[in-house]
């Protein structure tokens, strides 16, 4: 018979203390347990909904600003005034697809000196709902001087 010992021998081949006696063994863990792994998992599925509910929102607005851009650069879409300023962009939004995304007579607003046109801004929100009664608000502005580069 085996006298069980309290020394310990490591063994080279399996990362275990094995005592004296071989019926009796202590393993270590080695590794992650499941708890951090699952943890680790949620908190990046977590992410992922949050940047699949908010990448629509920014790439809209990418569009919208470019649509901006295109009707600051005509020479003609602000002299004309407020109203033709608006029909302007509308068409160029219809366009690019995002007609339906803002409402352009709330969102532009053109500022007046005493030359005509002094700077046109281009202001809104987007509302993102995320899970049952959270939603994020989302707010973009656009600025532009007129004869500014």
């Amino acid at each position: 018979m085996i006298k069980p010992t309290n020394l310990l021998v490591t063994h080279p081949d399996v990362r275990t203390h094995i005592r004296a006696a071989p019926e009796r063994t202590n393993l270590i863990q080695n590794g992650m347990g499941w708890l951090p792994l699952l943890w680790i998992v949620v908190t990046l599925l977590v992410f992922l909904l949050f940047v699949a509910q908010m990448y629509p929102v920014y790439y809209d607005h990418y569009r919208i600003k470019n649509s901006f851009n295109v009707m600051v650069g005509q020479p003609d879409s602000l002299s004309s005034g407020r109203k033709h300023a608006v029909g302007q962009l509308r068409k160029i939004m219809t366009l690019d697809d995002v007609g339906d995304v803002v409402d352009v007579d709330q969102a532009l607003t053109l500022k007046r000196g005493k030359d005509g046109v002094k700077s046109v801004e281009f202001n809104y929100q987007r509302t993102v709902p995320i899970v049952y009664n959270l939603s994020i608000l989302v707010n973009f502005q656009m600025h532009h001087l007129v004869g500014s580069e």
